[in-house]
């Protein structure tokens, strides 16, 4: 179709421009041309054949008269353009074959005759044509009328079945957009079920890796609401603690706070203290290193932190503008001004100040510069220390392994409270669906195995570590010991300041005391292994412990003045005694302060009386008991008055006044002896007609213990206090700590070291030079090497140093 189409459009297109061209001819004829033609009455042959033409194509008789009226229609040429020759039946041009067929019917040929006959014959020729490819197209256009027909029919029959497809396509699309919903849905669903099926899983191993964790927080949050109820107070208790409590020690501070407990260990623990907290950045100096300052300027700048040794109890006021932090601002740089310049001050500087000086006394105006920390020795940090030492030189394995197991200790714990951080952190930090988070439940997993596993290793350890603590405290018997003599050293500075005993020092003697090499002692040849094993521990362990007292008391006995001898022996043995719980607190209070607390008791027994009543035991006995007169002339007022206290303080002493009362036989030789302390220890008499109301008239004094007795001395027969309390010392432990301890050169000067030279206090009638000198000799032959300098007298600056 489209080729008969083109092909009928090309025939066409040919034979339009011929057709045009002669009706441009047919335009171009004026009535000048036409009625030169019109005016011929016989006119030429080819002008009558191209008017013949011209009639037939017109439908009009092919005669000149015809022509030569059509000639003189106005509208003649109009007619001729106007004339369609698709409207001319075939006859017309098969009449017009006899006119064009002639050879002579040529435009060039009419030409010749006439101009206006040869635009005609254009004319005519071009109809004709045009009519014959109309004719020859005709078929083909209706063939291709055909073809378009039977196309729009089948686009018309195409675009129904379009529709229909499309409808169905629709549908099918429906189908599948359902079925892929479906099969999404199941995929949905499948996966649903996985991730069900996983959390189901890990909700398992959550629940069971925070198994352990409910309870605590539980626990936890209830104590944290509690505790922040209490949040302003604890933090004014904090600061007043800080600022006010540092000055005391461990035990008073706990006295008075009640929050914490502070473990303070000896005297130079505060620089191993400091040292340890602050690192390798520490400085340290003294207060007379003439570099202290250029030292405390370096660490200013820096921000390294100083620790300055020496002080007493005054503070040297440059260091006021650094303890105040008086700083300011110069050239965008803070500054600190000491003396005349000023020096840059770094915000991490730290400055320790530390003294020696056993219970100083700091003005106010020096307190509120710093912070007061009291590392004085308390008994309980001294004992464990020196148990340390003796369980380190006895069995070194042991200390060492209670150290690791420690050590080990503390990590596991530490790794547990960041294990449980670590599992609230992540819990916290955790997006989306808990369950999805296989990360975070591994984690937590992880964690509570390793916890399992620590917390396992930890009641091992403290399994182990009671172990070695109840092995240890077989050796704690001479630890206390030791502790007990040094606070009795440190009591003796109340005596005489010059009484002063460093804690190095006595922890040389320590070990030096407690060196088992010399102290094996024999084994029972009748008991058993187990048994031997105790006995030779005990019999070990009071070995060491004589020795160390003994050694403490000869090397202090020759550094103290013969009239604080007795009194030394005496604290020793009352410390000792005391520390094992054979002095009770009741009686030494009561033996320190007897003539004080029977005041007090009179005070309390007056109504009207201003002082609050203490708790005493069997304080209304005791307000019952003061009152009537002294029944001997020998014993006065004062102590009669202490002697009825004492019977309703003391249970041992319990009604001693109506005993004396009772049988006054028997203390008439106790007042009358010069040394009562032995009639204490003989049979007490008792009068045959006594009349006592007691079911015993006669005080069992055998039943007393010596401190006991002493006390009954000390309140009946205060003069003979003083023998009864060497005679006292010497029962207990022996006339050496009663007689004191002769010089011997050669051990002093064995003890000696270039760290304790040996200084001789000298008084009047006494000179150690000629013991020095015969010394000398004995120990090297001769005594040239010995050089006598006199201070007053030296010139050379190395002597005067």
């Amino acid at each position: 179709m489209q080729y008969h189409n083109m092909q009928a459009k090309a025939e066409l297109d040919a034979v339009e421009p011929v057709l045009q061209a002669a009706i441009q001819s047919l335009d171009q004829l004026n009535k000048t041309d036409i009625s030169e033609v019109r005016v011929y009455n016989n006119p030429p042959v080819l002008v009558l054949k191209v008017m013949s033409a011209v009639c037939c194509l017109l439908q009009k008789t092919p005669n000149w008269p015809t022509a030569k009226l059509l000639l003189g229609d106005p509208g003649f040429v109009d007619q001729l353009v106007a004339l369609d020759s698709n409207q001319l039946p075939d006859k017309v041009f098969k009449n017009l074959e006899k006119y064009t067929k002639s050879v002579d019917f040529t435009p060039e040929k009419v030409k010749k005759v006439s101009l206006a006959c040869m635009s005609i014959c254009n004319w005519v020729i071009a109809m004709e044509r045009h009519y014959r490819v109309i004719k020859m197209v005709e078929p083909k256009q209706a063939r291709v009328q055909e073809a378009k027909e039977a196309l729009a029919l089948a686009e018309k029959n195409l675009q129904r079945k379009q529709k229909s497809l499309k409808l169905i396509q629709d549908h099918m699309k429906l189908l599948q957009d359902a079925y892929e919903g479906m099969v999404q849905k199941v995929e949905n669903l499948k996966h649903e079920k996985v991730l069900s099926q996983d959390r189901i899983s890990r909700a398992s191993l959550l629940t069971d890796a925070l198994a352990g964790e409910k309870d605590r927080w539980i626990t936890s949050i209830a104590e944290f609401e509690h505790l922040l109820n209490f949040v302003a107070g604890d933090a004014l208790v904090c600061a007043a603690c800080v600022a006010f409590n540092g000055a005391f020690n461990a035990s008073l501070r706990d006295e008075l706070t009640s929050k914490y407990k502070e473990a303070c260990l000896q005297n130079g623990q505060a620089v191993n203290w400091i040292s340890q907290m602050a690192g390798n950045k520490l400085r340290k100096t003294k207060l007379n290193d003439p570099n202290m300052m250029r030292t405390l300027e370096n660490a200013l700048r820096v921000g390294d932190p100083i620790l300055v040794e020496g002080f007493l109890e005054e503070v040297d006021p440059g260091l006021t503008p650094i303890l105040l932090k008086q700083t300011a601002t110069v050239g965008g740089q803070e500054v600190v001004t000491l003396g005349d310049r000023e020096v840059e001050f770094n915000e991490h500087f730290m400055l320790y100040m530390v003294t020696s000086t056993a219970n100083p006394h700091y003005l106010p105006t020096v307190c509120i510069k710093v912070n007061l920390v009291n590392f004085m020795v308390t008994f309980d940090g001294l004992q464990d220390q020196l148990l340390s030492t003796v369980v380190q030189q006895e069995k070194p394995t042991l200390e060492q392994k209670k150290r690791e197991n420690f050590e080990s200790l503390a990590r596991d714990t530490e790794t547990i409270r960041e294990l449980q951080r670590k599992s609230l952190r992540l819990l916290q930090s955790s997006e989306g669906h808990l369950l999805d988070q296989e990360d975070l439940i591994e984690t937590l997993r992880q964690s509570k195995i390793v916890s399992a596993e620590i917390k396992e290793r930890i009641e091992i350890s403290k399994v182990t570590a009671e172990n070695i603590q109840n092995v240890r405290d077989q050796y704690l018997p001479v630890a206390k010991r030791a502790a007990v003599l040094y606070f009795v050293l440190a009591d003796l500075s109340q005596i005489d300041v010059m009484y002063q005993f460093s804690l190095p020092w006595f922890q040389n003697i320590f070990q030096r005391s407690i060196d088992s090499s010399s102290l094996i002692p024999e084994a029972s040849p009748n008991s058993t292994a187990d048994e031997n094993d105790k006995e030779k521990l005990s019999r070990l362990l009071e070995a060491m412990n004589n020795r160390l007292t003994n050694n403490v008391f000869k090397v202090v006995s020759q550094a103290i003045f013969s009239e604080d001898l007795l009194l030394f022996s005496f604290h020793i043995y009352t410390s000792i005694e005391r520390a094992s719980g054979c002095i009770s607190s009741e009686e030494w209070n009561v033996f320190l302060h007897t003539d004080a607390l029977a005041d007090l008791a009179e005070a309390n027994k007056t109504p009207e009386s201003s002082i609050k009543p203490i708790p005493y035991w069997r304080l209304e006995k005791i307000v019952d008991s003061v009152s009537g007169k002294s029944p001997f002339h020998w014993l006065s007022a004062v102590a009669w008055k202490q002697c009825q206290y004492m019977s309703g303080a003391l249970e041992v002493f319990h009604s001693l006044n109506r005993y004396i009362i009772a049988n006054p036989h028997q203390w008439v030789k106790f007042g009358e002896d010069p040394n009562p302390f032995e009639v204490l220890g003989t049979q007490p008499l008792v009068e045959e007609d006594s009349t006592a109301s007691l079911e015993a008239a006669a005080f069992d004094w055998l039943t007393l213990t010596d401190f006991q007795k002493l006390i009954l001395v000390k309140v009946l027969r205060p003069d003979a206090f003083i023998p009864a309390v060497r005679h006292c010392v010497t029962g207990q432990m022996g006339p050496q700590y009663v007689a004191g301890v002769q010089l011997d050169m050669k051990e002093l000067f064995h003890q000696a070291t270039h760290y304790t030279p040996l200084i001789f206090l000298l008084s009047p009638g006494s000179d150690p030079v000629a013991q020095l000198m015969k010394f000398a000799i004995e120990e090297r032959g001769s005594a040239l090497h010995i050089d006598m300098i006199s201070l007053a007298e030296a010139r050379d600056p190395e002597q005067r140093s």
